[in-house]
C-alpha cells in the first residue's frame, strides 16, 4: 500500500484504507497522517471527518478534534448523542467551556437522570481546574442519589482544590466512610476515575 501511495499519493480511499489499518494496530500518529491526506484528497467523506475528530480526541489534540468533528457535520454526518457528547468533551477539554457546556446541557435534557454523563462532566471541568463548574455537576449527582459517595468525594476533592481543605476532606472521609473502596484515590490525591 505504501509503495502504491508513492506514485499516486493523492488517492483517497487508498489513504483511508491505511489510516484505518494504522488505527486498528493503535498506531495513532500514523492513522492520523493517512486520515489527513485522505480527508484532504476528497473532503465530502463525513464518516472520515469523524474518525479523524474521534482519533485526535484519543490523542488529546481536543482543537483538531473540534475542527474535525465540525467538518463531519457539515460534510452531512448525521448528528447524534454521541456525536454531540464526542464534540462537547472536545470544546471543553479545548478551553470553549461554553459551546461545550451547551452541548453537554443538551444531552443532560435528553438523557436526565445520566449519572455517567453527569460524573464524566465533572470530572472535565476538575481537569480543567473549574472547580466551582465541576461542583455544580457534583450536586446534581447527589440530587439525584444523595447517598452517591463517589459524587461526594468528587464534591470534597473540588473544595479541597478551592482551598477549603477541611471542608473537602471531610466530604472525602465520609464519602470513603460510605464506600471504603474510595480509599485508594486519597493515596494519589485524584477523583474517582481520574486520570
Amino acid at each position: 500500500m505504501l509503495a502504491y501511495l508513492s506514485k499516486t499519493p493523492a488517492d483517497a480511499d487508498a489513504n483511508y484504507a491505511l489510516g484505518r489499518s494504522y488505527m486498528e494496530m493503535e498506531q495513532m500518529p500514523n492513522a492520523i497522517k493517512f486520515y489527513e491526506k485522505a480527508v484532504q484528497a476528497d473532503g465530502s467523506r463525513s464518516q472520515w471527518f469523524n474518525e479523524l475528530g474521534i482519533l485526535y480526541y484519543t490523542a488529546e489534540n481536543y482543537k483538531n478534534a473540534v475542527i474535525n468533528f465540525n467538518k463531519a457535520a457539515a460534510a452531512g454526518l448525521t448528528v447524534t448523542n454521541d456525536f454531540n457528547e464526542n464534540l462537547g468533551f472536545s470544546y471543553i477539554y479545548s478551553g470553549e467551556f461554553d459551546k461545550g457546556e451547551k452541548l453537554v446541557q443538551e444531552l443532560i435534557a435528553r438523557k436526565p437522570g445520566n449519572k455517567d454523563l453527569l460524573r464524566d462532566v465533572a470530572q472535565a471541568f476538575y481537569d480543567r481546574k473549574m472547580y466551582d463548574k465541576s461542583l455544580d455537576y457534583c450536586q446534581k449527582l447527589l440530587e439525584l442519589d444523595a447517598k452517591d459517595a463517589q459524587a461526594l468525594y468528587q464534591a470534597g476533592m473540588c473544595f479541597q482544590k478551592k482551598g477549603e481543605k477541611d471542608r473537602g476532606q471531610a466530604m472525602c472521609d465520609k464519602a470513603i466512610e460510605m464506600d471504603p473502596s474510595l480509599a485508594k484515590n486519597r493515596k494519589q490525591m485524584q477523583m474517582p476515575g481520574g486520570l
